[in-house]
């Protein structure tokens, strides 16, 4: 994935930070039902360029895999200052293999059916056009410290899209971060991510700063 997405020139870089807080509450043994509110600024200047909300419920099948369903509410600020929605609906699977109980991995395919609204020149206009993106993506923990409360995360996801007239690589993202349990419910994550784009020819790399605030429940 990587070497696909080096094979890209960008013709910008963006500086930018992310907030997350990502809520994820065990509803029984075998579902969990996850909840993300993602803010997403530019640096220079300091803007918001999306504001996304997420929610998904996952059944476990066994203890490597799972399979999932969600919703998408996004709003990106185009060019022009206009802000542009996006509704969403996936489907995923995932696969956890566990090497050791500090070694994990992840490899999740997912299937994004995207209805965006439609613009000219970033302005909005009548109707929706529809976008069948598929992602994959590779990840990699590894727990350190008292009681394993550190946890070192990397991962790298590539996103194509098959619905014609559209570009069919859309983006690359390689992330690296470090996640600290602060409480036993809640822990709050830090890293880089680089982020290549593709939007209707240009070809954009974002340099991200991604802070995340992690709250898992269960249900008594």
């Amino acid at each position: 994935m990587v070497l696909l997405a080096g094979a890209f020139t960008s013709a910008a870089q963006e500086q930018a930070y992310w907030i997350r807080y990502y809520n994820q509450f065990t509803l029984s043994p075998k579902w969990v039902w996850h909840n993300e509110f993602d803010e997403r600024r530019l640096i220079n200047p300091d803007r918001q360029a999306q504001f996304f909300i997420h929610t998904h419920l996952h059944y476990l099948l066994n203890k490597k895999f799972d399979v999932a369903m969600g919703f998408n509410h996004a709003r990106t600020q185009s060019s022009a200052n206009e802000t542009i929605p996006e509704w969403r609906t996936w489907q995923e699977i995932n696969f956890n293999p566990t090497i050791t109980s500090r070694l994990k991995y992840n490899f999740r395919y997912r299937l994004d059916e995207r209805f965006i609204h439609n613009t000219s020149a970033g302005l909005l206009e009548d109707g929706y056009r529809f976008v069948l993106r598929h992602r994959i993506r590779a990840q990699a923990l590894y727990r350190v410290g008292e009681k394993e409360r550190i946890t070192f995360r990397v991962s790298d996801e590539l996103m194509l899209n098959t619905t014609s007239g559209v570009d069919t690589y859309d983006q690359n993202r390689i992330y690296g971060g470090v996640e600290i349990q602060l409480i036993k419910s809640v822990s709050i994550e830090v890293g880089y991510l680089n982020q290549n784009v593709n939007r209707n020819g240009v070809k954009t790399t974002f340099n991200v700063l991604r802070t995340t605030v992690y709250h898992r429940l269960k249900r008594n």
